[in-house]
This record gives structure tokens, C-alpha cells and sequence, in this order.
């Protein structure tokens, strides 16, 4: 019988990558869980969030980080980190379908000054901090993925499925290296 080795998102890709002065590197949150509350019952998932792990869903279009992260994926869907999934999904009976995601994202950080410029590049939502401010999360396309985005203090947090990590560090190693060339010639 073969012996499977389970390996993280993004494992065998040469990371994390550094151009000028930005970096990209996975982000190691552990393990994920998406919770999707049941009709009527999303005041209940948040009481029983903060009595049994001191956390609440974030607000529609935003992340917060905490001691459990959770952020905004979409219509009546979160992810959160920082709790096992089958703890969460028995804290959450009746009140929510939970999901172990720990496996099917990659999660990267984007970070340095010119994080917003290469991130500009590849995506169509206003970036501007003025719009964009920290803690703020899209779903939106990543030059041709949907990812998830969110602004953090000093650059973003991309999500994508598991499958597009290669795609993504790809492309955004040629906007890091395009920005990179950029700088170098002004």
C-alpha cells in the first residue's frame, strides 16, 4: 500500500520570495474552518463564539485578527482560524455548518512597501488605504483566480484555492519583478 505524505499549500515552490522590497511568504495560520450560519441563527453563532472561544464573526467585508482570526468570505460564510474545526463544529451545532478548510487554501502575505503597487496590478479593486483600510476583505479576481484579499498594516493577505498557489506566486513574482525594474530605472 503507497504512504501519502500530507504537504502544505505551496509546498516545492521557492518560497518565501523577496524582490526589492517586497516579499511574499505563506502564511501559517494553521487550521481553518469555514462556518456558515443556518437561517436565523447568526446572533447565535456569535454567543456561542464569545463565550466559548472570546470571538465573533467579522462584519461583512472585513477580517479581524485576534487569538481566532475570522474573516469575511462571502454571503453567510466565514473562515476562522484558531480553533480546531471538530471544536468548533461542536460548539456550533444547530446553529451553523462548519467545514474544515485547513487543507484546500493556500494563504499568502504580501507584504513591503510596494505591496499595494504589485497587488494593483493584478486585481481590479481600489487598494487605496483611504478605501481599502486595514482590516478590509474582497472577494475578487487575482489576475485570472478569485481570491480573497484583505489589507493588512503594512500589506495584504491573498487566499486562493489550494490548486492556484503555483499560478499565483507566479504571477505575482512577475508583478514584484516588474515593479522591481520599474523602481531600478526611476
Amino acid at each position: 500500500m503507497a504512504e501519502l505524505t500530507s504537504l502544505p499549500p505551496g509546498s516545492g515552490l521557492d518560497l518565501p520570495l523577496q524582490i526589492g522590497s517586497a516579499a511574499l511568504a505563506q502564511a501559517g495560520l494553521g487550521a481553518c474552518a469555514s462556518v456558515m450560519p443556518f437561517k436565523g441563527q447568526l446572533a447565535e453563532v456569535n454567543t456561542r463564539l464569545k463565550s466559548r472561544f472570546s470571538a465573533r464573526l467579522a462584519d461583512v467585508g472585513r477580517s479581524q485578527e485576534a487569538a481566532v482570526w475570522t474573516c469575511w468570505m462571502g454571503r453567510n460564510q466565514w473562515f476562522l482560524w484558531g480553533v480546531p474545526p471538530t471544536r468548533l463544529a461542536e460548539a456550533l451545532a444547530g446553529a451553523a455548518a462548519v467545514t474544515d478548510q485547513s487543507d484546500a487554501w493556500a494563504i499568502m502575505d504580501l507584504t513591503g512597501q510596494d505591496a499595494g503597487h504589485i497587488l494593483a496590478r493584478l486585481t481590479p479593486i481600489d487598494l487605496d488605504p483611504g478605501v481599502f483600510p486595514p482590516g478590509a476583505t474582497a472577494r475578487t479576481e487575482l489576475a485570472h483566480i478569485m481570491a480573497s484579499v484583505t489589507a493588512l498594516g503594512q500589506g495584504y493577505r491573498i487566499m486562493v484555492p489550494r490548486s492556484y498557489v503555483g499560478t499565483l506566486v507566479h504571477d505575482i513574482g512577475q508583478a514584484m519583478r516588474s515593479i522591481d525594474a520599474q523602481q531600478a530605472l526611476s
